[in-house]
């Protein structure tokens, strides 16, 4: 069940050849997107301990360490879509 996400088949048919530049362009897209989430997302984070933000409430609890797991997973799935779009172009196909 790897790589079944739903693609307009008019911009993706086949027999255009597209099917493969615009699964490699989504990853890189996503990526992008993912790598900069995780970079702001450390930065929060650094900030959130270094301010000892807690929420606020009955039970203090700590801010930071959701925040630095915001980041690690959002790192984690960037590193997996690079991954992700170097293997579709050493296949050659999305199959």
């Amino acid at each position: 069940r790897e790589g079944r996400h739903i693609i307009v088949s008019v911009f993706a048919d086949k027999q255009f050849g597209f099917d493969i530049a615009l699964a490699v362009i989504g990853q890189i897209l996503s990526a992008i997107f993912l790598l900069l989430l995780s970079w702001r997302g450390f930065v929060a984070a650094g900030e959130s301990a270094a301010l000892l933000e807690y929420t606020q409430g009955a039970v203090a609890f700590p801010v930071y360490p959701s925040k630095y797991a915001l980041a690690v997973g959002a790192l984690i799935a960037g590193i997996e879509a690079i991954r992700n779009a170097v293997a579709l172009l050493a296949r050659g196909t999305t199959q």
